[in-house]
C-alpha cells in the first residue's frame, strides 16, 4: 500500500491513531494493509483509495484533494466514491457524476443477542477455497477485485455458506473486514429464497464478527428494500444516510 503525499504532507498508515469515524469498513482494511490501497492526504484531509477503484474522502473541503478526485472521476478505471461529510457532498454535487444515497447501519447488540436461535435450513460452514471454486456468485474473480487474492481473503476474511448436499444455497461474505471491522456481502440461490437463510447466514457471519470483537457494517441502497428489511430484523437499529458518487 503508498501513501502518497499532496502538499508535502504524509499520513502514516501504519498509524491507527487517527480517527477516520463513520468510515466505510475498506478504510481500515486499507489502514491495516490488509487490502492493497493508497491514501492520499491535504493538511487534516483524506483520500482512502482501495485498488478495486473504492473512495472515501473525509475532513474539511480541501481544493488540492477535490482537484484530485476530479482527475480520478475522468481516469480509467472504476470510481466509486464514498461520503458521509455533508460539506464534502455540497461540494461533490455540482460534479459531473451520479450521486446514489445509502444508509449505514449500526447493530444494537442487545436487540441482536435476544433474538431466537433457530435450527438452520442446511448446514452451515466456513466459506474455503473448496466452496469459492464452487460458488456462482462469489467465485475466485469477486475475492481476486475486492481482496486482491483467494489466499489474502482465506488469511484475514471470513464467510459462511448453506450447502444442500453440493449445491451452495446461500453466503454471507466478508467483502472488506480488518481487526476492528467487517462489511458483509450476502446472496441467496433463487431456488431457494423464503427459507430464511440469509438471515441464518448474517447471524452466523455477526456472531463470528462480534467473538473477535470486530463491528460488523451493513450499507445498502436506500431503495433496496429486501437489505433494509433484513438488517432491521436482525437488530441493525440505527441507520445513518450517506451518499457515493459514481461516473454517470
Amino acid at each position: 500500500m503508498k501513501t502518497i503525499k499532496l502538499q508535502q504532507t504524509f499520513f502514516k498508515s501504519s498509524n491507527r491513531a487517527h480517527n477516520f469515524s463513520g468510515s466505510p469498513a475498506f478504510v481500515s482494511s486499507v489502514v491495516e494493509r490488509t487490502i492493497s490501497g493508497a491514501i492520499f492526504c491535504v493538511k487534516q484531509s483524506y483520500v482512502i483509495r482501495t485498488d478495486s477503484g473504492l473512495y472515501f474522502v473525509t475532513g474539511p473541503v480541501e481544493e488540492e484533494l477535490y482537484a484530485f478526485l476530479q482527475r480520478c472521476m475522468t481516469g480509467d478505471g472504476r470510481f466509486t466514491l464514498f461520503v458521509t461529510d455533508t460539506s464534502w457532498q455540497q461540494r461533490l454535487d455540482a460534479a459531473p457524476i451520479r450521486k446514489i444515497p445509502r444508509y449505514a447501519y449500526s447493530l444494537d447488540t442487545a436487540v441482536y443477542q435476544a433474538l431466537p436461535r433457530l435450527h438452520t435450513a442446511y448446514p452451515i460452514q466456513r466459506i474455503d477455497a473448496k466452496t469459492i471454486m464452487m460458488s456462482t456468485e462469489f467465485p475466485q474473480v469477486y475475492y481476486e477485485e475486492y481482496w486482491g487474492s483467494v489466499s489474502q481473503f482465506l488469511a484475514h476474511g471470513s464467510g459462511f455458506c448453506m450447502m444442500d448436499e453440493e449445491q451452495i444455497v446461500g453466503e454471507a461474505t466478508a467483502i472488506f473486514q480488518s481487526t476492528t471491522a467487517a462489511e458483509v456481502d450476502i446472496f441467496t440461490h433463487p431456488d431457494y429464497r423464503g427459507k430464511g437463510i440469509a438471515k441464518q447466514l448474517a447471524m452466523a457471519f455477526i456472531d463470528h464478527c462480534l467473538a473477535q470483537n470486530i463491528t460488523p457494517h451493513w450499507d445498502c441502497d436506500v431503495r433496496n428494500t429486501a437489505s433494509i428489511v433484513l438488517a432491521e430484523k436482525i437488530g441493525f437499529t440505527t441507520r445513518k444516510p450517506y451518499a457515493i458518487y459514481v461516473r454517470k
